[in-house]
């Protein structure tokens, strides 16, 4: 019989982290192979299979990135929220009620995409996009007006808009929904189903049992925040 494997914490399926850059208008990847940043430039087509929300920031007193468990819903699921570099817990519960600690810290409100994209090779692979402040507030904006299209169609980064608040200019994406070939549609589905096989443990599991390994330790991008959590 063949021995078990005592970590069974199965690895997140996405291959790639991606972020969209507000200072520069594209998206930006960790390549950990060669462990540089890689960027991205548009148009970026991708296929939506999940959304979540996770808090990500910048902590100046340990010098490392902020990171927690994702949820599906935050009004009823708490967040546990840490810096890479720290034992102690930044804040746990439910957002609402510890949004002022983790802002004072540095951390921010996100939603991660889960997405079916096509590499270099031309394979469609799982990855996930994160987006923030001005650019998660395009993302909203789009989810609210298409809500059922958004899993009926492909959805298209096609450009970039400048915004302005105060001091602080920034470039935020221009979303657009596609049209999508069957069998492109049929691929996303079995990814999808890959995914959700994942979620369904990862969720069920405790807080402090959820790696967050796959984030990499970098200042997040400073476009003007607007938080819209769910």
């Amino acid at each position: 019989m063949p021995r078990q494997n005592p970590n069974n914490q199965s690895p997140n399926p996405a291959k790639r982290f991606f972020q969209w850059d507000g200072s520069k208008g594209d998206i930006k990847y960790y390549n950990k192979e060669t462990q540089t940043e890689e960027r991205i430039a548009l148009p970026f087509e991708f296929i939506l299979l999940d959304r979540l929300c996770v808090i990500k920031g910048w902590h100046d007193a340990s010098e490392s990135g902020i990171y927690s468990n994702e949820v599906r819903f935050t009004a009823d699921e708490p967040f546990t929220v840490r810096a890479f570099k720290m034992k102690e817990v930044i804040a746990r519960g439910i957002y609402a009620d510890i949004k002022n600690e983790i802002k004072a810290e540095g951390g921010k409100f996100n939603i991660n995409l889960y997405i079916a994209y096509t590499d270099e090779e031309g394979v469609m692979t799982i990855g996930a996009l994160t987006l923030h402040g001005a650019p998660m507030s395009a993302w909203i904006e789009l989810e609210r007006e298409n809500k059922k299209a958004l899993f009926e169609k492909g959805i298209i980064i096609s450009g970039k808009e400048e915004g302005k608040k105060g001091g602080v200019t920034f470039q935020k994406p221009v979303f657009e929904l596609v049209d999508i070939p069957p069998a492109l549609d049929d691929q996303a589905e079995e990814l999808q189903k890959e995914l959700q096989q994942y979620l369904q443990k990862y969720l069920a599991r405790k807080q402090d049992d959820k790696s967050e390994e796959d984030y990499s330790q970098v200042r997040p991008n400073e476009e003007e925040e607007d938080e819209i959590p769910f």
